[in-house]
């Protein structure tokens, strides 16, 4: 799914239009996504900017699925309008495996976060893939440059997190996240983190 078609899918939902009625004045402000290629499961995930407390996560599959996230600290995040994203994700995923196979690295699972930096508030997909026990990640421009590429041991990313006192010291959201909206949320929705919780939401 291209992200044209997601937006569509989106804003056509009955859950996306009582939001925007009731919260006129949120925007898009990142998006999460997860290809889980070993488990053919995938998690389709925008995320809105209500104010400098709260973030309002929609999880488009077969239905739509809503969740509230608070900001751990109080802080406004830039819009991110659609016309800036010069990549579309299919291109993204294409980046990612063409890079793979370079390095020999077949990735079982694939997180892309559409996110701008907090150093300077650039646009980016920032991509983390998972294959055994390697982990590598990348930072892909708008121009499609890689700004970023490393290929990691997950065993010395245990050994820095030990070090530094909170697996989750880059989060920016807490909390458990409710359900709201007629529909019910996935199983694992729960204890699945939205884009500012696992996956270093502002760079």
């Amino acid at each position: 799914m291209n992200l044209s078609e997601l937006f569509s899918k989106l804003e056509k939902s009955s859950e996306f239009k009582k939001f925007k009625k009731q919260n006129k004045n949120a925007y898009f402000c990142a998006a999460f996504f997860v290809f889980d290629y070993e488990n053919k499961e995938d998690r389709l995930q925008v995320d809105y900017y209500v104010s400098e407390d709260d973030i309002e996560t929609f999880i488009i599959a077969d239905k739509i699925y809503q969740q509230k996230a608070r900001m751990a600290e109080k802080e406004k995040l830039k819009e991110i309008k659609k016309t800036e994203i010069k990549v579309d994700l299919p291109e993204v995923l294409d980046i990612v495996k063409k890079e793979a196979e370079k390095q020999n690295f077949k990735p079982a699972k694939i997180i892309t976060v559409l996110q701008r930096l907090k150093e300077n508030e650039q646009l980016i997909w920032n991509i983390t893939a998972f294959s055994g026990f390697t982990i590598m990640r990348m930072h892909i421009a708008m121009d499609k440059k890689i700004l970023m590429n490393e290929k990691k041991s997950m065993m010395d990313l245990m050994r820095i997190e030990k070090g530094s006192g909170s697996a989750c010291s880059g989060s920016k959201l807490t909390g458990k996240h409710q359900s709201t909206g007629s529909s019910s949320k996935p199983e694992d929705s729960s204890d699945s983190a939205p884009a500012g919780a696992g996956a270093d939401y502002v760079g």
